[in-house]
């Protein structure tokens, strides 16, 4: 991760011949026993000690960050993501394919984009989801159940409302006439979900609960 910070840093060549010249400087006036000289990278190098402090330790946080988000990309191979710029502000979501030291590779369909870890911010679960909600078209489908007369409609919706994706379930018709038998009831509901597969697994719970969908 440190070589990785460096080798991605504008100014990492400047820095690092800079920091080079100020070794070398250091070792002639030693080799040389200029005291004197000596004494005066001492007290120049000292002026400027808080600052190294600080950044020392803002540096310490950025490498922490960046191994704290490999952690957590790595862990989610294969899941779906959302991963944020940094700079440009643009979230990819999809399939996390692969991590390396630099870049994550992340799938959405046919899509393959890779991103350098550096440069992204992995999304929380309720960051992601807040994202589909604002950009994403939203499904709309009926659906109607036959289910036990004892179903209580208020459980169902609430387990539904569990389901990743879904936005939102509402009772629409209750019919219990002559093509139904005596102990049940036929429920239609509105499912919101954001997209078809997730009302797919709707009708997976409903059919769990023992019902049979019309």
């Amino acid at each position: 991760m440190k070589s990785c910070i460096q080798s991605m840093n504008n100014n990492g060549p400047k820095v690092r011949n800079t920091f080079a010249d100020a070794v070398i400087e250091l070792r002639d006036a030693i080799n040389n026993k200029d005291d004197e000289k000596f004494m005066d990278i001492a007290i120049n190098a000292t002026k400027h000690m808080g600052d190294i402090t600080n950044a020392l330790g803002r540096s310490d946080k950025a490498i922490g960050a960046l191994s704290y988000e490999y952690s957590i990309l790595s862990e989610s191979i294969g899941k779906e993501v959302g991963l944020k710029h940094i700079y440009s502000g643009k979230i990819h979501t999809g399939i996390l394919e692969s991590v390396d030291g630099k870049t994550a590779v992340l799938k959405n369909g046919t899509k393959t984009k890779k991103l350098r870890i550096s440069n992204i911010r992995i999304l929380l679960d309720n960051e992601l989801y807040q994202w589909k909600l604002n950009n994403l078209d939203k499904k709309t489908r009926s659906i109607s159940c036959m289910l036990p007369k004892t179903a209580h409609v208020e459980t169902i919706q609430k387990t539904v409302m569990n389901i990743d994706n879904i936005v939102d379930i509402k009772l629409k018709d209750v019919y219990n006439g002559p093509q139904i038998d005596e102990n049940s009831i036929s429920l239609t509901f509105e499912v919101t979900a954001l997209s078809n597969e997730d009302i797919e697994n709707v009708k997976k719970l409903f059919t769990g609960f023992g019902g049979i969908i019309r």
